[in-house]
């Protein structure tokens, strides 16, 4: 099953949507604070810089132009670059577990793990 990533900049009414195609990046913070440190002003700016930063760690990072299919999605970050520290939300979508037994199977888990909403504060 592909796991997708969507990361949304925002500075006012301007946005910039970044896609992860395959895989969830591990280093989305890390990627946000040296954006940060490099500074990074615009949407497309920290887009550019945080998909160069990330080029190793995941496949499909590209900028896209609508936001692609919410259900479809594991995870959804939207980052405010107009306040100070930065504000990233990150959502984790509503999901069903997969129960690895260690022998290479698994099975589906019956219980609907729920969504999670985080904020986090990026900078100062």
């Amino acid at each position: 099953m592909a796991e997708h990533a969507q990361i949304d900049v925002r500075k006012g009414n301007k946005v910039v949507r970044i896609h992860a195609g395959w895989g969830i990046p591990r280093n989305v913070f890390a990627a946000l604070r040296e954006c940060l440190n490099a500074g990074c002003k615009t949407p497309s700016s920290v887009a550019k810089k945080f998909i160069a930063s990330l080029k190793d760690s995941s496949f499909g990072l590209s900028i896209i132009a609508k936001n692609f299919q919410r259900d479809a999605l594991s995870f959804y970050y939207t980052v405010d670059i107009s306040k100070s520290p930065w504000v990233v939300v990150r959502e984790k979508s509503a999901h069903y577990k997969v129960i690895e037994r260690g022998d290479g199977t698994g099975y589906v888990d019956r219980n609907l793990t729920p969504a999670r909403k985080r904020t986090f504060l990026i900078g100062e």
